[in-house]
């Protein structure tokens, strides 16, 4: 049964993906379209995903139980299988179905009774997913869909409308990214589309606030299809005001991209409270570049701040792949510019960071760009990328030495903040100024965005710094040197 009931699940979602390939085949945004043409496709499509998850659950009306049939579908999109034009299709089973979802919209009242009388009760309590203003109009929706006379669409509900909103502004970022696009003429096309599909929202007595709150949850689920979905709507960032509608947002250059995340980077090195802070941060920054083709090794990482920084730097790369901008080469370039724009806003502080940064501090930093710029340049495969991905961190006095034939990736961003500095290892010398220090290991931050512009614009592989610990690292960089 748990099988079928799996089955059942998978064929749901796929009323789902046929909604945004209906939308993304469709002439909604096409030259030419009006206002009266994107009304029909939208009734068009809606028609065809009511009609067709009507369908599916009739297929399975005799595998599942009622109940389970409305656990996976939910109280909304259940109601459909009452209606009177899928009556004769469902048979007896229609009655099942709506005194299921008739239990679920008790159960979910019973609950908030519950909370209001004794509060939050014991730990393992339920908690109510509706509020009674959505019991109450799920219950008028399942009322009303049993009267529905068979001619008559059903109408939008709030999460079909916020699947049509998703479908349609992935269709619009996706047309807007084509090379030669006219950006602007799209643009026009998508905000007439958002206004007709508003409209019918209203029609359908909806709550648009609602529908943008449910926005959230289908771009959540529908992302692991559609990856880019997150970075359109930067649905981690949007923390918008009630009633503030959701948009998708217009691709941007690779400038664009730079520009913005080294502004990102800059203040919060400007927010650095000491040098070792500052340190530790930047260090973060530049692992952050491994975060576009290792997005599994966010989770790892077990510091909070750096942890919270690798999220933003995943959210970055993921925006900017989404547009079409490489980020292996756009976010190196953004933490040189935000180290040179801190220069340059803070000279002072930025002239004192050589003197008070800890011992080893460049030379740090740069091996941790030389890691990076190693994964980078080296192109590793899936198999390779998941083994890197799954790096614990481990002390460095006690870890074991890597099989040199075999570079083991970079590590962790961890133990990139928390190593002590191997004692007498030979570190490479900095290029020099005219009339500068000699000392290979100075701390000032013009010999370091110096260095790291060097190792950003070589074009062969970089060795990793974990692979070389312990040993002389030779100064053109090449793995297995």
């Amino acid at each position: 049964m748990r099988g079928t009931r799996d089955e059942f699940k998978k064929r749901i979602d796929k009323r789902y993906e046929d909604v945004f390939d209906r939308v993304a085949n469709s002439d909604i945004l096409s030259d030419g379209v009006t206002p009266g043409q994107q009304n029909d496709i939208i009734s068009d499509v809606h028609r065809r995903f009511v009609t067709e998850m009507s369908w599916t659950m009739v297929l399975y009306k005799n595998l599942i139980k009622a109940k389970d049939m409305v656990a996976v579908v939910g109280t909304t999109f259940s109601t459909w299988f009452s209606s009177l034009r899928n009556r004769p299709y469902a048979g007896a089973e229609h009655r099942d179905v709506a005194e299921a979802v008739r239990g679920n919209l008790d159960s979910q009242e019973q609950l908030l009774a519950q909370r209001y009388e004794g509060g939050a009760g014991s730990p393992d309590q339920q908690t109510p997913q509706l509020s009674q203003d959505e019991i109450d109009e799920r219950r008028r929706n399942l009322e009303e869909t049993q009267r529905r006379e068979p001619h008559v669409d059903e109408p939008l509900t709030v999460k079909s409308a916020a699947l049509l909103k998703v479908a349609i502004g992935l269709k619009a970022y996706r047309q807007a990214s084509q090379p030669g696009a006219d950006q602007d003429r799209i643009k026009e096309r998508y905000d007439s589309a958002l206004r007709v599909l508003d409209e019918r929202i209203q029609d359908s007595g909806l709550d648009p606030s609602k529908v943008d709150r449910r926005m959230h949850g289908i771009i959540a689920t529908e992302a692991k299809k559609y990856p880019e979905l997150d970075a359109i709507y930067n649905r981690k960032k949007v923390g918008l005001p009630p009633g503030d509608p959701l948009r998708a947002r217009w691709p941007k250059s690779a400038a664009e991209h730079s520009a913005e995340l080294s502004e990102s980077i800059y203040r919060d090195l400007a927010d650095s409270r000491n040098a070792a802070d500052f340190e530790k941060r930047l260090t973060q920054h530049i692992y952050g570049a491994g975060t576009a083709d290792y997005p599994g090794f966010v989770e790892l990482i077990k510091d909070p701040d750096a942890r919270a920084r690798a999220g933003r730097s995943r959210e970055a790369t993921a925006a900017m792949k989404a547009d079409g901008v490489n980020p292996n080469d756009a976010y190196p370039q953004a933490v040189i510019a935000a180290m040179e724009a801190y220069t340059n806003r803070h000279p002072v502080k930025a002239e004192r960071l050589h003197e008070v940064l800890p011992e080893g501090f460049t030379a740090r930093a740069t091996g941790a760009m030389k890691d990076v710029l190693w994964l980078i340049r080296e192109g590793r495969s899936e198999q390779d990328a998941e083994v890197v991905s799954t790096v614990e961190p481990q002390d460095s006095a006690t870890a074991p030495e890597p099989a040199l034939e075999e570079p083991p990736g970079p590590i962790s961003p961890d133990e990139a903040v928390n190593q002590k500095e191997p004692q007498g290892e030979a570190q490479e010398p900095l290029p020099q100024e005219s009339g500068g220090s000699s000392d290979g290991n100075s701390n000032k931050p013009q010999d370091l965005i110096r260095h790291m512009q060097e190792l950003a614009g070589k074009s062969e592989g970089v060795a990793p710094q974990a692979q070389k610990r312990g040993q002389k690292e030779d100064a053109d960089l090449t793995p297995g040197a």
